[in-house]
């Protein structure tokens, strides 16, 4: 197996997902309970079952709320109730169903990832009770993480990450607001760190490296900030060089 290297892991995304398919078995769970009410005694429903009572939206981004199939709860329902008139000479369509308010409304009161869980396999139902399948948490888990697979995307990886390291060696130098600054601080000051050698490649400056000084370059800023005069709605004005190294010394 070929080396990889973890580039990036996007926890707090990963983190939501795995919420949301906590937050989706618990809302299963609760339609399994009353389609179970319902069907007492008969066969038991499956997840497969479950997810057909489930209308999808497909097209919305992010996601709404999920619909009940209310048609094919209500002939899934007269099917196992049906089991008890074999042999008899009653049509199907003839039996009466139970009223099915309970599992539509706990379809209804479902979160809106459940039925992108259901369909890509990630639950199953064990002794009567709804799961999460083995291995589901892990593989969201990974689906989050971003490798460095490929020698070519390793070699720049590795080449890419003794310059993260330094910007962090050189960033500890620097009195600087990192709430805002960060992106300030590689666009507006790595001029005052770097510049081009005789022979064309990159070299510390002079000045960096005697003073330890990257001062905010003088420069007007777009920012967008609420305009009185203008109402609630606001306009944009230009911020004055004053404003963005007060907010770099953390004065707002």
């Amino acid at each position: 197996m070929e080396e990889k290297i973890l580039v990036k892991f996007y926890e707090s995304e990963a983190a939501k997902q795995i919420n949301y398919l906590k937050v989706s078995l618990t809302d299963l769970q609760t339609i399994f309970n009353e389609v179970t009410k319902i069907i007492k005694g008969k066969d038991p429903v499956t997840i497969e079952e479950l997810g057909n009572m489930i209308i999808p939206d497909i097209y919305s981004i992010p996601p709404k709320r999920p619909k009940p199939n209310e048609g094919y709860i209500i002939e899934f329902v007269r099917s196992r109730i049906a089991e008890d008139f074999k042999g008899l000479p009653i049509k199907k369509e003839m039996i009466e169903i139970p009223a099915i308010d309970g599992i539509v409304d706990t379809i209804l009161r479902g979160n809106s990832h459940l039925p992108g869980f259901i369909y890509n396999g990630s639950f199953e139902i064990q002794k009567g009770k709804v799961v999460i399948r083995d291995g589901v948490e892990e593989s969201i888990i990974e689906s989050f993480k971003v490798y460095a697979e490929s020698p070519d995307q390793i070699k720049r990886f590795e080449s890419v990450q003794k310059l993260a390291d330094a910007m962090n060696e050189v960033g500890s130098y620097l009195s600087i607001n990192p709430a805002f600054g960060v992106k300030l601080f590689i666009q507006g000051q790595l001029e005052y760190m770097l510049e081009y050698g005789e022979d064309g490649n990159v070299i510390p400056t002079d000045y960096f490296v005697k003073t330890g000084n990257a001062p905010f370059k003088e420069r007007e800023f777009d920012v967008v900030i609420p305009n009185p005069q203008q109402g609630a709605i606001g306009g944009t004005q230009t911020a004055s060089n004053k404003f963005i190294k007060d907010l770099l010394a953390g004065s707002y």
